[in-house]
């Protein structure tokens, strides 16, 4: 199925915001899991976006943790951001 024009759009703009909100020191389930939502459908995610991707990854590793569900959507999005060991190690840390 091809994602329409107004779509993609949709999703840059999202992905925009959210990365700003997060900048601000704004996190919780909801808006993590926005901003991967975003990230996985956009068409060309920023070197930002793939940054706060590793941001995230941090906040897990330090013991913050996330939930499982968004472990898994932040393992697909390092995955897609060329980050492919560190999206096995999370979900190994994850089901430890």
């Amino acid at each position: 199925r091809q994602v329409s024009q107004t779509s993609l759009k949709a999703f840059f703009q999202l992905l925009l915001l959210l990365g700003r909100l997060l900048d601000r020191g704004l996190e919780g389930p909801r808006l993590l899991g926005g901003f991967l939502d975003a990230y996985l459908g956009s068409q060309a995610p920023s070197s930002s976006d793939s940054h706060r991707l590793h941001w995230m990854l941090q906040i897990q590793r330090n013991g913050a943790g996330i939930e499982d569900e968004l472990a898994g959507r932040l393992a697909m999005a390092l995955v897609r951001s060329g980050s492919t060991r560190e999206a096995i190690e999370l979900l190994e840390e994850t089901v430890a």
